[in-house]
């Protein structure tokens, strides 16, 4: 791998263009170009597709079908990108910029100026499409914000159309755009197309936002918030899905700790991983309970772990944690970390070690393995009985699993002793 990639565990991110490792050097912009130019770009970018976007929603209003405004955003954003995309890397939404972020794509530095800048340019772009467009257009249109869902019936499906669309859009954006093998001189041209195939799709159930920032500018002006969290929790579900499955697909604090420990995993993506899974248990459970009845939820205590009734059986459970945990963050390590040991088939290992454990250790602590997947369902439902044991459990398991790997099973790049 030449200094124009880094690598992102099955991910590499170029940064280059190739030639020699002498002209691979990465050049060293001044702080206007670095940092300024960037946000200014997610600015201006974000305000010129939302514009185009605002407006064709205000000239659809009576006409049946969504080709004028799918296509309108989808030629807009690709355009937006083709122009932008060297300056800022063309997001202008919130969900593609943590996504990118996540696989490696942007400093962190930038993360929150550019959700600012492409929120601003999500209120400036509503702001200007009402002052150009009639009151009675603006009014029909509910100001170009999202009011596809008629009642709270309807909330679970659009949540999960949004979060499956916008896995779509990042999922192309990452492929075609920062990922080193794949991208491509068409991905303005493909992301585009992909807005526009979306909104045809999906635009009757939730809207087809897609873009938090393209829901927040028309909310803000038109004052019309119903549902409103659905244009973030949706996409931003839906994006790090995407990360999930480009990242090295963790999905468990344990297993980033350990692959951390084990040299699998940059110390800068530790934190943000770890956060990401939080948030997707959390959105996960949250997604759970809409989806299910009252009833269901409340006589499964939302899913949260409620196999410890008392301390008699805390120290097995501990135990049984720490073991099971220990398990699979090895069958992790050496399927997926371990240069003599690593698989084709670890997906399917891991898979088949969580039912094993499920089987064995269910009845004994409820078989979590996993604090993400414990506290989402415990912040949720509010359930925080021995909540700790699905906190030091699963974590003492990886770092025990870690130290076996590093100190005796790993090869002669991880181990370090013995050489």
């Amino acid at each position: 791998m030449t200094s124009a990639e880094s690598k992102s565990e099955l991910f590499t991110v170029a940064t280059g263009d190739g030639g020699d490792a002498h002209q691979n050097q990465p050049k060293k912009l001044p702080f206007y170009e670095r940092y300024i130019q960037p946000c200014l770009a997610e600015l201006l970018g974000s305000f010129l597709f939302m514009f185009v976007g605002c407006v064709s929603v205000m000239g659809n209003v009576g006409i049946s079908g969504s080709i004028q405004p799918a296509l309108a955003h989808g030629l807009a954003l690709g355009i937006a990108i083709a122009i932008f995309g060297e300056i800022s890397g063309g997001h202008f939404n919130p969900a593609v910029s943590v996504c990118v972020y996540l696989i490696g794509g942007m400093e962190l530095i930038l993360l929150v100026p550019y959700v600012i800048s492409q929120m601003l340019g999500g209120v400036i772009a509503a702001s200007l499409a009402k002052a150009v467009t009639t009151p009675e257009a603006f009014g029909n249109a509910t100001g170009a914000a999202f009011n596809a869902i008629p009642s709270t019936s309807g909330i679970g499906s659009a949540t999960v159309a949004e979060m499956i669309m916008t896995l779509f859009l990042t999922m192309v954006v990452s492929m075609g755009a920062v990922n080193g093998r794949t991208r491509s001189q068409l991905a303005p041209f493909c992301i585009g197309l992909t807005v526009t195939a979306n909104i045809l799709a999906g635009g009757g159930i939730s809207g087809a936002c897609m873009n938090p920032a393209r829901a927040f500018g028309p909310a803000i002006v038109f004052g019309h918030w119903t549902h409103h969290w659905i244009y973030w929790v949706g996409p931003l579900t839906g994006a790090l899905v995407t990360v999930s499955l480009v990242s090295g697909s963790h999905f468990n604090p344990p297993f980033t700790i350990a692959v951390w420990l084990c040299g699998g995993l940059q110390m800068t993506m530790v934190v943000p991983y770890l956060v990401s899974q939080l948030i997707g248990g959390v959105l996960g459970a949250a997604m759970s309970k809409i989806m299910t009845s009252h009833h269901n939820y409340v006589n499964a205590t939302g899913a949260a772990f409620a196999v410890l009734k008392s301390d008699e059986h805390l120290g097995k459970a501990v135990f049984a944690e720490i073991a099971m945990t220990c398990l699979i963050t090895m069958v992790v390590l050496l399927g997926a970390v371990n240069g003599r040991s690593k698989s084709p088939l670890v997906p399917f290992m891991v898979g088949c070690t969580v039912i094993i454990n499920i089987l064995a250790g269910g009845d004994v602590s409820g078989t979590c393995l996993n604090p993400a997947r414990a506290f989402g369902p415990a912040l949720i439902a509010n359930y925080w009985t021995y909540h700790w044991v699905y906190w030091v459990g699963p974590i003492g398991g990886g770092l025990l699993a870690a130290a076996l790997v590093r100190l005796l099973l790993g090869d002669e790049k991880i181990r370090v002793i013995l050489k």
